[in-house]
C-alpha cells in the first residue's frame, strides 16, 4: 500500500469514498490513474486528498471532476 486517494466534503469529516493504491497499480514509468465515480449532489466544499504512505513520493498531475449524464 503506497497511498490513499479520499473524495470527501466538509473538511475531510464525510468520506465519501476511498481507494487505496497499492505499488502494483503504477506502470513501469510510476505512473497510475486513480479514479472514483461517486455522485456529488453539490460540488461545493467537495475534497479530494492523497495521503502518501512510509517513505513513498507522491507527484500529483492533474484531477479531473466531470458531470456524467445519466
Amino acid at each position: 500500500e503506497v497511498a490513499t486517494v479520499r473524495l470527501s466534503t466538509d473538511f475531510g469529516k464525510k468520506i465519501l469514498q476511498q481507494k487505496t493504491l497499492n505499488r502494483g497499480d503504477f506502470d513501469q514509468n510510476g505512473v497510475c490513474t486513480a479514479t472514483i465515480a461517486n455522485y456529488i449532489n453539490n460540488s461545493e466544499g467537495v475534497e479530494f486528498l492523497v495521503f502518501a504512505n512510509g517513505d513513498t513520493e507522491i507527484e500529483v498531475e492533474s484531477i479531473t471532476y466531470r458531470k456524467v449524464e445519466e
